[in-house]
């Protein structure tokens, strides 16, 4: 018997001419079609989601989308760990140490 879920037929369609065509895809391995079935569900998704975006965008109902982009002049920073970790963590240490043998707080 042959596992069917190793297999599939994917249609592509011009949007221009309307014309299509299909192609079939087998995998030998089951985790290799498995991985493929999360991508297409994954781009389903987004596509899906990017639809009702635009949708509720075009006729003027944005309540549940929310703008996360940067305003002018806002900045972000980011902390990558590294020398700089390595010193602070040698800054707090020494504070510690510090203030436990002082008695005070950390």
């Amino acid at each position: 018997m042959v596992d069917s879920s190793r297999y599939f037929v994917v249609r592509f369609v011009d949007d221009k001419s309307n014309r299509q065509a299909y192609l079939g895809l087998g995998f030998k391995e089951r985790d290799d079609a498995l991985a493929f079935t999360d991508v297409l569900n994954s781009y389903a998704r987004d596509v899906k989601r990017e639809r009702e975006i635009s949708e509720k965008m075009a006729s003027g109902v944005v309540d549940d989308v929310m703008d996360l982009s940067l305003k002018d002049g806002e900045k972000m920073s980011i902390s990558i760990a590294g020398e700089a970790s390595e010193r602070r963590k040698e800054e707090l240490k020494t504070r510690c140490c510090s203030a436990l043998q002082a008695g005070g707080p950390v």
